[in-house]
């Protein structure tokens, strides 16, 4: 991992000293001959001495800018064609099944499909108890996140994965710069977020989860507000590279479940 790319991509953990050994002085020796690195560098820097310790600029945001925010991501979306609402192969089926000859093996082959689907749910939905859940989501010698800690956390992915997703669906028109204003002055307030809830004792996949997101974020808070195409394709390379939606979905999936199973246990 010697590239120019790649040693941006750690430029963050090193301004952080996140870095392991090798790594750290991996960038030193890149920063050595790379004036456009080692300014990014500078400025990373100083970004993240002026991010305070514990803030939440983005509740002090009003819901209308959310909603504004959300209202601009759907507007950016690329509008769909319509899909049949009935396909072809269904009128095909239905015909092969009328033929008397055929019911049987339809028969046959439901009831096998049943059995195999009712075997999976039942392997896939049984519940372990709570307790366990919770101890291998939160390493050992932590406290377990307080509940107003777990409301701050899902707000700030639920309002990450809007802002990535706005990103990844923004159109791109050859020649013409992309307007950034509204994407750096979410990426900023979500960042303070961030630091606060990194200070908060957190299971590592959650931690980890931010420290990806804030790369992100940092990307987007340097930029400029009208953003040429190849800065955008870089920022949404990182984006899919570190698969950071699904990972969004895969921790909220996991709250809903723990909740689910903590008031089932509660009852």
């Amino acid at each position: 991992m010697s590239s120019h790319r790649d040693i941006r991509r750690l430029l963050y953990d090193f301004a952080a000293g996140q870095l392991e050994h090798h790594r750290h002085t991996l960038v030193e020796r890149h920063l050595e001959g790379c004036a456009e690195c080692r300014e990014e560098c500078t400025e990373l820097r100083a970004m993240l001495k002026r991010l305070p310790a514990e803030s939440n600029p983005s509740a002090d945001l009003p819901p209308a800018f959310w909603q504004e925010l959300l209202n601009d991501v759907s507007v950016r979306l690329p509008v769909r064609p319509k899909r049949r609402i009935i396909p072809a192969w269904i009128f095909d089926w239905l015909e092969f099944i009328s033929i008397p000859r055929h019911q049987a093996i339809i028969g046959a082959a439901t009831v096998l499909v049943l059995v195999a689907i009712i075997s999976g749910m039942w392997f896939a939905f049984r519940h372990e108890p709570v307790h366990r859940h919770i101890a291998a989501a939160t390493p050992v010698g932590t406290k377990p996140p307080t509940p107003a800690v777990n409301t701050r956390l899902k707000a700030y992915l639920r309002k990450s994965k809007v802002l990535l997703v706005g990103l990844n669906n923004m159109p791109l028109e050859k020649g013409t710069a992309v307007d950034l204003s509204l994407e750096r002055t979410t990426s900023r307030a979500l960042l303070h977020e961030a630091r606060y809830l990194k200070d908060q004792p957190l299971d590592e996949r959650s931690a980890a989860l931010i420290s990806d997101l804030e790369k992100i974020q940092i990307a987007l808070a340097n930029s400029r507000e009208r953003e040429d195409i190849p800065g955008l394709r870089l920022i949404r390379g990182g984006i899919q590279e570190e698969n950071l939606l699904f990972k969004i979905r895969i921790a909220e999936t996991v709250f809903t479940r723990l909740e689910d199973e903590t008031q089932h246990a509660d009852q």
